[in-house]
């Protein structure tokens, strides 16, 4: 779960630089708008995706831990 929380945000900080980067290419105020857009619309899409693979492995997760006998056995 922490891994992938910290796979998401190294994403996010990643979509960030790329947006600054192309912001500051930017010519005049519509063009500004529109890769501000472009940016709000991906970063909820991302969010929403995160959030709902977060919630399935937590869901797994939970399952796992109240119903032992479904748990793959440990090898040594």
């Amino acid at each position: 779960l922490s891994q992938e929380m910290a796979q998401f945000m190294q994403s996010r900080l990643k979509e960030e630089a790329a947006m600054w980067e192309k912001l500051a290419a930017c010519h005049d105020p519509s063009e500004l708008v529109q890769c501000q857009s472009e940016f709000a619309a991906k970063t909820g899409t991302d969010y929403a995706e995160a959030a709902q693979k977060l919630s399935r492995l937590m869901l797994d997760f939970a399952s796992n831990s109240l119903n032992p006998s479904s748990r793959v056995p440990e090898t040594d």
